[in-house]
């Protein structure tokens, strides 16, 4: 009897062997069913992993990508020293220089541009603002300070009211402008020194201030802006 209840209920699990009128669960005898949302649930997450291996890896290629290869129309961070040395050579009569800045993160810029130009005899005469506000009034002061305007990477001059006001500045005041970029030439800016051996000088500046390239300036590249 024992034999044949269980050869009777063979497959249907513990609990038929302990109660002969058990009906089977959906579960007692599995099948392809089974097999297959169980092969589901393990590539699914196996693809969940490789996928967060693979953000990680892709994350790793950008950042290496941009430190060894720059998106083009980005330019290295400028040495002061460099620029100072050059803008000398282009115009070996300046005596003075003024800056406006708004961040904490340009006073290292500004105390260095002050050691550079100290060395060299030069002036500067420096001017901190807390906002845009403020813009116009520090302006006209370093206007009969300085003969050059150093143009810092301030968000300040991202500012329209302030570009605005600052594109008939040099002019009105005669003042030649340098300039952290070169696409800076294209408003107001004079002078920019690109970091290696050439210094780009803004032909329309030049001529609209009536300043004079040294002629031991070096290698000089006049830039022209467009209508």
């Amino acid at each position: 009897m024992c034999v044949r209840l269980n050869h009777r209920f063979r497959g249907r699990g513990p609990e038929a062997s302990l109660n002969p009128g058990a009906r089977p669960g959906p579960f007692d005898r599995p099948d392809f069913s089974f097999y297959l949302l169980m092969a589901v649930m393990n590539l699914t997450v196996a693809g969940y992993k490789l996928a967060n291996k693979g953000i990680q890896l892709c994350v790793i290629i950008l950042l290496l990508c941009s430190i060894f290869f720059p998106a083009s129309g980005t330019t290295a961070p400028q040495s002061i020293e460099k620029t100072v040395e050059a803008y000398l050579r282009v115009f070996p009569d300046a005596k003075s220089i003024g800056v406006i800045y708004s961040q904490d993160a340009l006073e290292k810029t500004v105390r260095q541009l002050e050691t550079i130009a100290k060395a060299r005899k030069i002036k500067v005469v420096s001017s901190r603002i807390p906002s845009i506000k403020e813009f116009p009034a520090a302006v006209k002061e370093l206007k009969d300070q300085v003969d050059t305007f150093w143009v810092l990477d301030d968000p300040l001059y991202s500012s329209q009211e302030a570009w605005s006001f600052f594109i008939f500045f040099p002019i009105r005041n005669k003042l030649r402008t340098v300039v952290s970029t070169e696409k800076g030439l294209k408003d107001c800016g004079l002078f920019y020194f690109s970091g290696d051996k050439e210094a780009v000088v803004n032909k329309r500046m030049l001529d609209i201030l009536g300043a004079k390239v040294s002629g031991n300036a070096g290698e000089v590249r006049y830039y022209v802006p467009t209508p």
